[in-house]
């Protein structure tokens, strides 16, 4: 019993990176392609530190723009 635990364990794991990669593969291929432009460089603050991260606005092929 003690040597099937990390069998299904890892039978487990690899169930979850498998189903994640299936569904990065199936977006690459029906997915919409879209360009942006990068507006500015948003910060934020915590106790680990200042966070970084871009800022993007992009238009739909129907020329919608998400808020």
């Amino acid at each position: 019993m003690f040597a099937l635990s990390p069998l299904l364990l890892g039978a487990s794991f690899f169930t979850i990176g498998y189903t994640g990669i299936r569904r990065a593969r199936t977006l690459r291929r029906t997915g919409a392609t879209a360009e942006g432009q990068v507006v500015c460089l948003a910060t934020n603050s915590g106790n680990n530190g200042t966070l970084y991260h871009p800022v993007a606005r992009w238009h739909t092929h129907d020329g919608v723009s998400p808020e």
